[in-house]
């Protein structure tokens, strides 16, 4: 029973909406957030990888890096760039002094309660005890949210909600990916920073007609509050769900469901976990002497009721909607071979058939192409070999077991610095000069398919590093939940 809920959601201003929206975090290097912040000054990078704003000599985790992620988050809200959600609220032409004016009277009652007489301290003391462990206190409108992603001939529909971290903990939110200590360490750090979730994690699930007729009748009913094409071309629209009973139906259809899968962001989710079940134990350790201060004010509460640290913001598309595309390997190492030699040791692994100079693209699953010394090669995975397995009988799997660990050398996969991962966004002729650029060789692969993803996962087995490669990818920046 998967715990899916609307939430209070702080967006840009619709008119800034394009220039604010980014792609992942992760899909960019830091030379080319640095690039893209240059080109686009408004963009969320700025906010989602602030180590592109500093010199190389700063380390892209030291503490300087997540205080100025805060910095500028802060300065947008300050600025009206972002504002809070509310169907109730001002026409968006007049959003900016709506935001202006709000953080005006903010600062004016902050200074007023600061001067109140010691008879209020007692209450003033529970208050900063109920922010300090995310208590809310007074209401907000709370929405889903339809997302609607066109790329080319490519339309996928999905939601932007929360999800619950213990759902994660419990594996009803199913992971297929290992997370590498400093990247959830990292997310663990900007999200405390912040004192948001701002990236949401791409999640799946089987197709439901239920939410999929929900999605629709909200798509019918009114002009979205987003669209606009990015910088890369995507198209994006957004819808709020502001009736009552569609977020009931919406909230019970998804309670119906058993599993909801990660697509991608396992470190994101991952640390969202971890920040839920520290905030979860200060909590309990505090709650006798909350109740004691409070006179039994707070004596019931519970964190999955009052904090937004006990939900996550994720995005989730049906199986139906997604595409997933090759994710490909470029080594630097022939494993001490000469090209004609590993060509050779390869043959006896695989089917082995020259294509060309012309890139060749893996047309089905079991057929995995090399690129080597400026030439295009087949390898076909003989079926009769194929494990049952449904990790080894993955084609990256077979390709590591039969290639890359025995002829490259290449046994850790995660943390080898003679591999490298490209998108298969990039292109073959991007994966072919990079290749070349490092004196080695490069693998394309047929894409993973969805069911694949779902027999891994439901085993609790997990896949090979970047096995799966999702376009297009929801923006981060659109969406903001704050803990």
């Amino acid at each position: 029973m998967a715990d899916v809920i609307p939430f209070t959601n702080f967006r840009p201003a619709a008119h800034l909406a394009a220039r604010v929206a980014a792609a992942p975090y992760d899909t960019y290097s830091r030379r080319e957030a640095a690039a893209e912040i240059h080109k686009h000054p408004l963009s969320f990078l700025r906010i989602d990888k602030p180590a592109a704003l500093l010199p190389d000599s700063v380390d892209e985790y030291a503490p300087e890096v997540y205080a100025l992620a805060r910095q500028q988050l802060d300065g947008d809200f300050a600025a009206g760039v972002f504002v809070l959600d509310d169907v109730s609220a001002e026409r968006d032409t007049a959003e900016r002094d709506t935001a202006e004016q709000a953080a005006a009277e903010r600062n004016a009652a902050e200074r007023s309660a600061a001067q109140e007489s010691t008879d209020g301290q007692a209450t003033s003391e529970k208050d900063t005890l109920r922010d300090a462990l995310g208590i809310k206190t007074t209401s907000a409108p709370a929405y889903y949210y339809v997302y609607r992603l066109i790329q080319d001939d490519h339309v996928q529909t999905g939601l932007v909600a929360c999800v619950a971290a213990t759902d994660y903990d419990s594996a009803i939110i199913k992971r297929h990916e290992n997370t590498r200590a400093h990247k959830q360490q990292d997310r663990v750090d900007h999200i405390n920073a912040l004192g948001a979730h701002t990236g949401p994690v791409l999640l799946t699930y089987r197709s439901c007609v239920d939410v999929d007729a929900a999605l629709q009748v909200v798509c019918a009913a009114a002009p979205p509050l987003f669209d606009f094409a990015a910088f890369d071309g995507v198209r994006h629209q957004v819808w709020r769900v502001a009736d009552r009973s569609l977020q009931a139906g919406i909230q019970a259809a998804f309670a119906n469901l058993d599993s909801l899968y990660i697509a991608d962001g396992h470190h994101r989710a991952a640390a969202a976990a971890l920040i839920a079940a520290q905030r979860r134990a200060s909590f309990e350790a505090s709650a006798e002497a909350l109740t004691r201060a409070s006179t039994g004010a707070l004596a019931g509460a519970s964190l999955g009721a009052s904090t937004g640290a006990s939900h996550f913001l994720a995005v989730l598309f049906g199986d139906d909607q997604m595409r997933i595309l090759d994710y490909n390997r470029v080594v630097s190492t022939l494993g001490g071979h000469t090209p004609a030699r590993l060509l050779e040791l390869v043959a006896a692994r695989f089917n082995l058939e020259k294509q060309g100079t012309d890139p060749y693209r893996p047309d089905r699953r079991g057929t995995i192409a090399l690129y080597l010394d400026g030439c295009w090669y087949k390898l076909s995975i003989d079926p009769a070999t194929r494990s049952t397995d449904s990790v080894d009988s993955l084609d990256i799997a077979i390709l590591h077991s039969n290639l890359l660990a025995p002829l490259l050398g290449i046994t850790d996969p995660r943390s080898d610095p003679h591999i490298a991962y490209v998108g298969g966004s990039r292109g073959l002729e991007e994966l072919a000069r990079r290749a070349d650029a490092a004196g080695g060789a490069a693998f394309a692969l047929y894409p993973c398919s969805m069911t694949e993803l779902f027999t891994v996962a439901d085993a609790g087995r997990l896949m090979p590093p970047k096995s799966t490669w999702f376009e297009p990818k929801p923006a981060s920046g659109l969406f903001i939940h704050r803990l």
